[in-house]
């Protein structure tokens, strides 16, 4: 994670960690929006680009490099949002709880032939 930005295209309903590991790096993410990925949000954690259109990119991408300060508010708010909702002990955590109601809390005997 040493770059400026991160150019995301991609826009097929993946949850990438790339890009979790650019917003918490303070890197700016310019990515084709997405609305099945809950961490891509226009102006909070990213700069997203409705449709896959080259003067669009071009448009995001020169703006965001000619404002500094802008770029740095998206940098510094996409890195508070994944370090305040994105941590990884609370999705162990989660995970955990999802397994706990999947297996039940006591055991029954095998009761063999």
């Amino acid at each position: 994670m040493h770059a400026d930005f991160l150019i995301h295209p991609e826009a097929r309903g993946d949850q990438r960690t790339i890009a979790l590991d650019a917003m918490a790096a303070r890197m700016l993410v310019i990515a084709g929006a997405d609305p099945m990925v809950s961490l891509l949000a226009d102006g909070k954690t990213a700069r997203l680009i409705s449709k896959p259109d080259g003067a669009e990119w071009y448009t995001a991408i020169s703006s965001l490099l000619k404002d500094h300060k802008e770029a740095q508010r998206l940098a510094d708010s996409a890195h508070d949002c994944v370090r305040d909702q994105r941590r990884a002990s609370e999705q162990i955590r989660l995970l955990l709880q999802t397994y706990r109601t999947l297996v039940p809390s006591q055991t029954f005997p095998f009761v063999g032939a």
